[in-house]
């Protein structure tokens, strides 16, 4: 009967520090180059999540999603960047982005309509935390080189 008793003490002790990596990762993802670097003009890194800010102005940000955690993407995703669009004025977010955070906000278990709202609710500066895959920018190398 202790046998169980130990396990159910050494389960937890096993789970925290699986909680406390998790509770890491997004400070982990703020590697020292993105630390160190504006979020108003730093550079998207493919493999890694990035904090960047973008002022929308009268236009909007200019953003089609797609995904949630109520579809088969799981995640909130850029299907389009409009032309006329802050995001395109910036030039940094492409299509295939995956939005991560909206000034604070974790869409990673959001809903489609919850992250749609999120991103029509934003204020004149807009703080998003995306990821870039790495295989997606690599892909887009492979197209360059052979069009």
């Amino acid at each position: 009967e202790k046998k169980p008793v130990q396990q159910a003490v050494m389960t937890p002790n096993i789970s925290n520090p699986l909680d406390t990596e998790l509770n890491k990762t997004p400070s982990r993802s703020s590697t020292p180059a993105t630390l160190a670097s504006d979020p108003a003009t730093c550079p998207i890194i493919p493999g890694c999540e990035t904090v960047i800010e973008i002022a929308k102005g009268r236009t909007g940000l200019g953003l089609s999603i797609v995904g949630g955690a109520d579809t088969l993407l799981g995640a909130i995703i850029i299907h389009e960047v409009y032309e006329e669009g802050a995001a395109s004025k910036d030039g940094r977010l492409w299509a295939g982005d995956q939005i991560l955070e909206v000034n604070g906000i974790d869409l990673r278990n959001t809903t489609h309509d919850e992250a749609i709202n999120v991103l029509r609710q934003t204020p004149h500066k807009v703080r998003l935390m995306v990821y870039r895959d790495e295989a997606q920018y690599k892909e887009d190398d492979m197209y360059d080189v052979f069009t």
